[in-house]
């Protein structure tokens, strides 16, 4: 209910495109290589230290993110690590829905700097993120 709440009060924008449907992998990087931004509403009582894979897949390819503060991917953004817009969670429908849209109305009036800072970030993703860093950190460790 939520987000068919968020997604009545946006759909009318041109700069939003909202795919409704499960993407292959092929179509998931070619949506998202074209994307503006990255809308990721999550709740913070799950993802506070939860890792996000598209926050890291935008991060390493310069794209910004708008997402809720008190989670990882608002964490990175306010440690100058990930670009984009923090908004506040609420379990208010209306509260969270009017955060999110003045969260993308403020990346709007802006986006060429977040674009421009999401790039320069990209390097820090790019080099810590990586499968490579991910095998060596994780995997062996583990084995």
């Amino acid at each position: 209910m939520r987000i068919q709440n968020l997604i009545n009060k946006i759909k009318h924008l041109p700069q939003i495109k909202i795919i409704k449907r499960v993407l292959k992998t092929k179509n998931y990087n070619k949506y998202l290589t074209k994307c503006s931004a990255i809308i990721i509403p999550y709740d913070p009582s799950h993802y506070k230290i939860r890792l996000s894979g598209i926050a890291i897949a935008s991060g390493a390819l310069g794209i910004p993110v708008i997402t809720t503060k008190q989670t990882w991917a608002g964490d990175m953004i306010k440690i100058k690590k990930l670009s984009g817009v923090i908004f506040s969670f609420s379990k208010d429908q209306n509260n969270f829905t009017k955060n999110i849209v003045k969260a993308i109305y403020q990346f709007l009036k802006y986006q060429k700097e977040y674009k421009t800072v999401a790039v320069k970030y990209s390097r820090y993703f790019r080099d810590n993120y990586s499968a490579k860093k991910y095998f060596k950190n994780y995997i062996f460790k583990i084995l």
